[in-house]
């Protein structure tokens, strides 16, 4: 099993601007020796060009479209603030900054052979190459492959088809300033991932703290981000690669079942046939994922048989593998800033409450032992964890040390509030049926200041698949 280092992460976002329909991706046969490298992209004229901020948008979106850094569109254009862009914000893109493509050789290093269990999607990750090119270079048609089929595999650099983006999700604009006018709200930076139960599944949103949302896709739930913020990985519940609109499949995903999947959410397209989706592992009884801050692992809940137990998908080749091959007996993880240890709810030893593991789950001990302990969420600086904990009758948030001392009850509201996730700058999200419908607010970390964000966020009958998380 195997999951994306930093480089992984960098590739697989400009196969997410790149690719053409991710469903089924027609290439030719593999001719013998080195594939020819694709044509060059149509030279861009030197000098800057300008470009309107579309809705969605972010500076590394527009650096990776232009081919250059975000760091020379922010000295372009002396911005204060990187994160802080809105829609019609008008950007000099210094192209002649653009480097040049290096070229690249898609001869074959290995030879893999299928093994049950194995995805398209999880052979290109365990390599570092695009899905498109391993699909290419060996004549395939779609993502379907079967165990003891043989597949040529090529460098890790070797490119993807060169294609060009439509029009309407990113082009460069030659534009007149904007008249004098207010300018419209800044984007809010911070994003949150969650889930809605509509009474009969879940659907996948990612909202702004200014209350904006957008819905990604049906039966799917328990997102985290990776630590870039250009990927979610998430739970695929049975039915995810069949989406439908008004009751009619409208985009079918060959080779996705019910399991932990992943998939690129920069500019998410209105036509899910561009999507990407990648499996990382088959396995119906998970709920939610939980990526690791170093982004070298993620972690999940299962029970495939017997009580719940923590998994784990990592990157071959890295110091992390082994941990593949480690079970904790416990549920609802999260890391902690080092990504050297879990926090998680278990019963184990038959001490039910929170408990801390080292990776590799030695030193395991419980912080508390009170039996409704639920959903730790460990904060950025790592000097607090968030929980819920029902008392009277009443499910509220608490936070504590990591050691478990100082307890503190941050909410008292009629009705529960929990699955607590934090902010990059300390705040905290939670759900709370205290309106006498689920909703999501956010409070500072000291519980004062706590107001509604998205409405109708029901978590579910099971509450585990309502986990959030929250990316700038």
């Amino acid at each position: 099993m195997s999951i994306l280092s930093g480089r992984m992460l960098v590739i697989l976002v400009l196969l997410s601007l790149a690719l053409a329909p991710a469903n089924i991706m027609a290439a030719p046969p593999l001719p013998p020796g080195p594939t020819p490298l694709p044509p060059s992209p149509p030279p861009v004229p030197p000098g800057p060009i300008m470009h309107v901020v579309q809705p969605g948008e972010t500076l590394s979106l527009i650096a990776s479209y232009y081919g250059v850094t975000v760091a020379a569109i922010v000295s372009a254009n002396q911005l204060a603030h990187p994160d802080l862009i809105y829609a019609g914000q008008v950007l000099v893109i210094p192209t002649q900054l653009a480097p040049a493509p290096a070229p690249v050789s898609t001869a074959c290093i290995d030879i893999y052979t299928v093994q049950a269990g194995d995805t398209l999607g999880g052979i290109a990750w365990r390599y570092g190459v695009y899905p498109s090119v391993l699909m290419q270079i060996n004549g395939l048609s779609s993502a379907l492959i079967s165990p003891g089929q043989v597949l040529c595999i090529p460098p890790a650099s070797a490119a993807p088809p060169v294609i060009t983006p439509p029009p309407a999700q990113l082009a460069p604009q030659s534009v007149s300033p904007p008249p004098e006018a207010a300018p419209p709200e800044p984007v809010v930076p911070y994003r949150v991932a969650f889930a809605r139960w509509d009474g009969g599944k879940y659907i996948l949103y990612i909202g702004c703290l200014n209350g904006s949302e957008q819905s990604l896709l049906e039966r799917a739930a328990g997102p985290s981000w990776s630590p870039d913020g250009q990927f979610l990985a998430f739970y695929g519940g049975e039915g995810v690669d069949r989406q439908e609109r008004f009751g009619v499949a409208t985009t079918v995903f060959e080779g996705i079942t019910n399991g932990i999947l992943m998939a690129p959410v920069v500019a998410w397209p209105a036509d899910l046939s561009q999507v990407q989706l990648f499996q990382v592992v088959r396995q119906g009884t998970a709920r939610a994922a939980a990526w690791s801050p170093d982004g070298q692992m993620i972690a999940w809940d299962a029970r495939p048989s017997g009580d719940y137990r923590i998994y784990f998908a990592t990157q071959p080749g890295t110091p992390e593998e082994l941990q593949s091959t480690i079970e904790i007996p416990g549920e609802q993880p999260d890391w902690s800033p080092n990504s050297r240890q879990l926090v998680y709810r278990s019963g184990r030893n038959n001490e039910q409450g929170i408990w801390i593991s080292n990776q590799d789950d030695s030193a395991a001990h419980y912080i508390t032992l009170d039996g409704s302990d639920a959903f730790p969420r460990w904060a950025p600086n790592g000097q607090l964890i968030a929980f819920s904990r029902e008392v009277d009758g009443n499910v509220d948030v608490f936070t504590m040390r990591p050691d478990g001392s100082g307890v503190i009850r941050l909410t008292g509201a009629p009705g529960p509030d929990t699955l607590p996730a934090w902010t990059p700058d300390g705040r905290i999200v939670f759900r709370s049926a205290r309106s006498g419908s689920w909703s999501i607010y956010i409070m500072n970390a000291d519980g004062s200041g706590q107001v509604p964000v998205f409405a109708n966020a029901d978590p579910g009958p099971d509450w585990t698949f309502g986990r959030m998380e929250v990316h700038r």
